[in-house]
């Protein structure tokens, strides 16, 4: 369950930096040779790859969802909180510009 909550952010994380590959070599090379496009091909490999194991995992794996639920705020603790801030923190003087 562990290694399957660690590779969901990876696949994503590996997805997203091709995408940002891909814009920054199209913003990089406006009028490209046919050398360069050969740059693009391979990002094209590398993006197309990391989307197919994206799928591949969300498809064939039991891809749980999970939701963060916060504990219960201890009130007192909260309100001790704002008290000392209160007594010790100096308002802030802005100069009005």
């Amino acid at each position: 369950m562990e290694d399957k909550d660690k590779r969901i952010p990876k696949l994503r994380r590996q997805l997203r930096v091709c995408n940002i590959n891909m814009l920054a070599w199209s913003e990089n090379k406006p009028n490209p040779t046919k050398e360069e496009a050969d740059e693009l091909r391979t990002l094209k490999y590398k993006h197309d790859n990391a989307v197919n194991e994206y799928l591949h995992f969300i498809e064939n794996e039991t891809w749980d969802k999970h939701t963060f639920v916060s504990l219960p705020l201890d009130e007192t603790k909260l309100k001790e909180q704002q008290e000392f801030l209160e007594t010790h923190q100096s308002p802030i003087e802005t100069s009005g510009n």
